[in-house]
């Protein structure tokens, strides 16, 4: 998205007004941040361009610019209402809070910017509910004053007031976005093209008497940076160094610890992550949301070693805290999961039906309603379920899974071939879609049967009912 906003705006400059709209475009379909944009090319004509209000009726390029950007914005809005829809976290804090928040963090990346010691996933981030607190009151008027300082300046330093100008800007959607994680180093990619404008205008004489000192200094810079992205990049390949490092970077951030948990649980070390959780319990009272999640992920462990009433009593003591909308969505959901596979399937209808409420475009949710439906051999009760997933998302492998189950029962097996067929193109490599249709063509007398329990064998070596299956048709075969 960094790349299409400063490709669309050195276009804008170029007048290739055109291009520059194509490029929004794609910034928008990159990532919702390209919706700046329009308030970038808006408010660097009213600072550097704006003549009268005539004037821009008159300047027909100018107008119809502005007019495109607008109305691809608003499509852009359709678009997403049309085909993303779901449930959204909710007001994590409040707008006076977030504000607050969001100018000590504008400050805190300047800081990282100029000192990246502790560069790190997630920060640490003060709470402030007060203007009266100096954390978020100093901040607060320090933009203020910054911004006011801009509109002096705007016409006599350009790039310096260009600098500031962009780097406010790119910050502003954080400050209306109650974002759950406010302070991660990405967010600062975009607004530090603006630093750098800023930068520019700051060594631009120096560079111009100086040239090949300045080219030395900002190669070493850059190979002394480009060191530290390598031994990044490498670290990212393993999440539980990258947590661990993280828990002792920023000890105070609750989301170190969970992560660092949850990699362990990844790599089925379920006690070592049990220990992370309970600590990270012990050591935070306050952060309700995340500790809700070390609850869910706690749960997650005991739901590996099939230790159901346990992970049970973790996800009612998240509900406890009484979380953000999300978060209550997933315990239900996992409930319901647990109780069936406990058997339970009256108690896992209620927790879908109440996860539906928070979420009615839940695809997980229906394909599970769907699935005990089938169990229960309600045939056309989980068909109705299967085609709400399909509404919602037509492009998930296990919806087209469970429609093929629900014809195998009814005894279609041609429609079910084609349905677990499908589940194959769009995943190929789940195993269990291939033993379904290896199955089926068994009972339709076709041999390409051999052929799918082979790939079901070599994506799941462990699979015991394909391997009785494999081994049953090579003895019968002998004989």
């Amino acid at each position: 998205v960094t790349f299409f906003i400063l490709g669309g705006f050195l276009l804008y400059l170029k007048k290739r007004y055109t291009l520059s709209c194509l490029l929004y475009v794609f910034s928008l379909l990159t990532k919702e941040t390209g919706l700046c944009f329009p308030l970038l090319i808006g408010g660097h004509y009213l600072l550097y361009q704006y003549r009268s209000f005539k004037f821009t009726f008159k300047e027909k390029k100018n107008f119809f610019l502005l007019l495109s950007l607008i109305t691809i914005s608003l499509l852009y809005f359709l678009y997403k209402k049309a085909f993303f829809r779901g449930i959204t976290p909710g007001g994590l804090r409040s707008p006076l809070s977030n504000i607050l928040i969001q100018s000590w963090v504008s400050f805190f990346y300047l800081r990282l910017f100029l000192f990246p010691d502790n560069l790190n996933f997630l920060h640490y981030y003060p709470q402030l509910n007060s203007i009266l607190q100096p954390q978020g009151f100093f901040p607060l008027m320090g933009i203020i004053i910054i911004v006011f300082t801009l509109l002096l300046l705007r016409k006599r330093i350009y790039l310096l007031s260009l600098g500031v100008f962009w780097y406010l800007l790119m910050i502003l959607p954080k400050f209306y976005a109650t974002l759950k994680v406010p302070a991660m180093e990405h967010h600062f990619y975009l607004p530090s093209i603006g630093i750098y404008i800023i930068l520019m205008e700051v060594f631009k004489n120096f560079y111009i008497k100086n040239k090949r000192y300045f080219l030395y200094f900002a190669l070493g810079i850059i190979f002394i940076l480009s060191i530290f992205t390598v031994e990044r990049n490498y670290q990212l390949n393993y999440p539980t160094l990258v947590w661990r490092k993280g828990t002792e970077k920023e000890p105070q951030h609750i989301g170190n610890w969970l992560n660092l948990g949850v990699s362990y649980k990844e790599k089925g070390y379920l006690k070592k992550a049990r220990k992370i959780f309970f600590k990270a319990l012990t050591i935070f009272t306050k952060d309700i949301d995340w500790k809700a999640g070390i609850y869910v992920n706690l749960a997650g462990t005991y739901f590996m070693e099939g230790k159901y009433d346990e992970a049970i009593k973790y996800l009612s003591e998240a509900l406890k805290l009484e979380p953000h909308q999300a978060r209550v969505y997933q315990i239900y959901t996992n409930l319901a999961t647990l109780y069936e596979r406990k058997n339970d399937k009256e108690k896992a209808l209620y927790y879908l039906n109440k996860a539906l409420k928070l979420n009615p475009y839940s695809e997980r949710a229906y394909q599970a309603l769907a699935r005990i439906y089938i169990e229960e051999n309600k045939l056309t009760m989980a068909e109705r379920y299967i085609k709400k997933a399909i509404e919602i998302n037509p492009f998930e492998f296990y919806t087209y899974f469970l429609w093929g189950k629900i014809y195998e029962k009814k005894g279609d097996l041609h429609k079910a071939q084609q349905l677990y067929q499908k589940s194959i193109e769009i995943k190929s490599d789940w195993y269990y879609s291939h033993y379904a249709l290896a199955l089926v063509y068994m009972k339709l007398k076709n041999p390409s049967f051999l052929k799918e329990l082979e790939k079901t064998i070599s994506l799941n070596p462990q699979f015991k009912p394909a391997i009785s299956l494999a081994k049953f048709i090579l003895k019968k075969g002998k004989k």
